[in-house]
């Protein structure tokens, strides 16, 4: 039995006033919904786009769906990230300057695709696996990097679907790639001193956060979030906040000796709410310093002593790992200091600072 259609299939009219149309049943009467296309100029990329679209929503009208079931699809896509962008981003600066770079990135290619001013709910998955393509492309991202804006642009989605800008999420579903191995390498002793002779004769200021990378694991931006009254010298402690640290938790860390004599010169002036690290020399201050700029000054480093870039700032905390695996008793000395996440993890520093023969295969007797 032949059913009724409770709409008219989308139509792409050329001439002084291009347009998509199509019709949907709205209380016993059919509505004309019209989307200009006026602003495409070039007519071979409109008439791409209109058939692209009249595709889509014929689909999904097939399929069952009706404008009713989304409420108001008039917002566009740029509307849309612009609302995001205007009421959820994160409080860290960090991560604001990441959402805001991806968004701006997505838009940019939205715009260029001339998709920009379509409704939000018109940008699929297939559209975002498109983005994803170009960028990934147009970029050369390392599988981290690709990682991050999938799952970024998801967070975004889902957002703008809970305040009904979209219907369905486009990038819940795409997967990520398998990570590679770290792009970084344990720095080896000699290069190590090489680069501590060179900072001492030109950027003194760096050895102190090198130092707590290194004996600590305390990661650059968590260094630049450290107030003077996280540094409990009395205790030999350094004191994060669940609020400064990646992982949210707060833990106290470990100071050697020597390290605990640097604190007490750096902060010898210092107020207790100051930023341990500061401006441009690094010293306390009532402005935190940027992560960029120590990763800058690193970079300078590296530059004038001809290392490789997989000699970065974070190697120092990898290394540091290593060398205190030499120099504990019990693998869980090793995990608190470095607040890992799981024994697996600091196992593996264990197994390469102390490697030791399995007896059970030393034993084996030949066989053959």
């Amino acid at each position: 039995m032949h059913r009724t259609l409770n709409f008219r299939p989308a139509r792409f009219f050329e001439g002084a006033e291009p347009r998509v149309e199509y019709y949907y049943e709205d209380g016993g009467q059919f509505v004309r919904k019209r989307i200009r296309l006026k602003h495409i100029a070039d007519k071979r990329e409109r008439k791409r786009y209109a058939q692209a679209l009249c595709s889509e929503i014929n689909e999904k009208f097939y399929s069952g769906w009706h404008p009713h079931m989304e409420g108001d699809t008039g917002d566009s896509l740029k509307k849309a990230i612009s609302f995001y962008l205007g009421n959820f981003l994160p409080p860290r600066p960090d991560s604001v300057r990441t959402y805001n770079s991806v968004c701006k990135t997505f838009l940019e290619w939205a715009e260029k695709r001339k998709i920009d001013s379509f409704p939000a709910t018109s940008f699929n998955k297939k559209r975002a696996l498109e983005f994803l393509a170009a960028i990934n492309s147009a970029k050369k991202l390392s599988a981290r990097t690709y990682n991050n804006y999938v799952g970024l642009l998801r967070t975004v989605f889902n957002k703008l679907k809970e305040h009904q800008f979209v219907n369905e999420n486009p990038f819940e579903g795409i997967g990520k790639k398998r990570s590679q191995d770290k792009h970084r390498k344990v720095i080896p002793m000699d290069i190590l001193k090489k680069i501590r002779h060179w900072c001492n004769e030109h950027q003194p200021e760096m050895i102190l956060p090198m130092k707590l990378t290194y004996y600590c694991g305390i990661r650059p931006t968590e260094i630049c979030r450290l107030r003077v009254h996280n540094i409990q010298l009395d205790r030999g402690l350094i004191y994060i906040d669940a609020d400064q640290a990646k992982d949210h938790e707060s833990a106290p860390i470990s100071l050697p000796v020597h390290l605990i004599e640097d604190l007490a010169t750096h902060i010898s002036m210092a107020r207790s709410t100051d930023y341990l690290i500061s401006g441009a020399d690094l010293m306390p201050g009532t402005t935190p310093t940027d992560g960029r700029a120590l990763a800058k000054k690193w970079d300078r480093m590296r530059r004038n002593l001809g290392l490789e870039d997989i000699y970065q700032f974070y190697s120092l905390k990898d290394t540091g790992a290593l060398a205190i695996a030499r120099n504990i008793d019990s693998p869980i000395e090793l995990k608190d200091q470095f607040r890992h996440s799981s024994l697996d993890t600091t196992s593996m520093y264990i197994r390469k600072a102390k490697p030791v023969a399995n007896q059970n295969i030393a034993r084996m007797k030949e066989d053959w």
